[in-house]
């Protein structure tokens, strides 16, 4: 049961533009910011956060934003601003999101490398590789990051109930 749910091949799960991201996005390299702001300052950047997790705004300086929750990006960027200038809003917002790539391994029907958005989820993953194979789980399905297990799913959980709390 549940097995034909991925046994057409998947090209891609790139996330669509107009998809707000939620406060507990983790921003990283890759990830584009747009950062306005008005009052003593006129700021209207669009920049990209680098290999090693930071922004460059002029005359601001550098600011590391890599790991930071969404929901803190723009008090982050506003207290560089403020060391400064004086007397202005400002607002952070993301554009285009990094992509990420993943490893799946194991009795997966199509198990390799693939390329998917940051915002994608074990079931993206589940999909574009085309599930588990015959030989495979459908009810212990890790998901591992530097060799330590972070979650098990069950697609069943999600099948029958709904379930997307993993």
């Amino acid at each position: 049961f549940g097995y034909n749910l991925s046994q057409d091949p998947v090209t891609t799960f790139a996330a669509v533009e107009s998809v707000p991201v939620t406060a507990d996005y983790v921003i990283g390299p890759g990830d584009e910011i747009y950062i306005r702001a008005w009052g003593q300052v006129d700021i209207d950047y669009r920049v990209t956060v680098d290999r090693d997790g930071r922004i460059y705004l002029p005359k601001v300086g550098s600011i590391s934003v890599a790991g930071l929750k969404f929901a803190n990006l723009d008090e982050r960027i506003r207290t560089a601003v403020r060391r400064v200038f004086k007397n202005f809003e400002l607002t952070a917002s993301l554009g285009q999101l990094r992509s990420i790539q993943i490893f799946v391994v194991g009795s997966a029907k199509r198990p390799g490398t693939y390329t998917v958005s940051s915002l994608s989820t074990l079931v993206n993953a589940l999909f574009v590789s085309g599930g588990p194979s015959n030989r495979g789980s459908m009810r212990r399905i890790q998901l591992k990051r530097d060799g330590k297990v972070v979650t098990e799913f069950d697609v069943y959980d999600l099948l029958l109930n709904g379930d997307t709390s993993k």
